[in-house]
């Protein structure tokens, strides 16, 4: 649903704005995009499985694998810890805190 002209002016004036309850939040230290995937219930399970496998979380196991596939082999050679390729996964499997 698209916001109303109306809605939008509501929004912009400052007279409505509520600065009692305001509350300052400092600067992020990443800048980068979030991304929200669904999934059904066996695609979660497969994924779920080989993160489990390979020692990983299911969202570091669906960027390795989502930036993999973006990149050249090449590429893929070079890529940091928290862009890790498949093969480097099996031979460093990461621990999980105690």
């Amino acid at each position: 649903m698209a916001w109303t002209d109306q809605e939008l002016d509501e929004l912009e004036d400052a007279g409505s704005w509520d600065w009692e309850t305001s509350r300052v939040a400092g600067p992020v230290s990443h800048h980068g995009a979030e991304v929200a995937v669904r999934f059904s219930a066996g695609e979660f399970a497969g994924l779920a499985a080989e993160a489990e496998r390979l020692g990983m979380t299911v969202t570091a196991f669906v960027r390795m694998a989502a930036l993999a596939r973006t990149r050249t082999p090449k590429q893929r050679e070079s890529l940091d810890d928290a862009q890790i390729t498949d093969d480097r996964i099996k031979n460093s499997r990461r621990q999980r805190p105690a």
